[in-house]
């Protein structure tokens, strides 16, 4: 990344999924890793929100984040 002059990069983008697995299961560790390793690099970080993309179990939980048609019925996830 140094070579090719990156300064900055953006983390955790639609990344819910990855960082609960499951409902009040966290797992972090893969991004201390990243961290780190930018860090390590001098490479700045932006980190993002992962809330964009809701994880499968969510729906599961309540049909809220599940996306919806023009007539307000409730689809599949996705």
């Amino acid at each position: 990344m140094r070579q090719a002059g990156v300064r900055l990069v953006s983390v955790a983008i639609s990344s819910w999924a990855q960082l609960e697995p499951r409902d009040g299961e966290f797992a972090f560790g893969w991004l201390d890793a990243v961290l780190d390793r930018l860090h390590a690099g001098g490479v700045r970080v932006a980190l993002a929100t992962a809330t964009s993309s809701p994880p499968p179990w969510l729906a599961t939980i309540t049909t809220a984040t599940r996306r919806s048609s023009n007539h307000l019925t409730c689809g599949e996830r996705g």
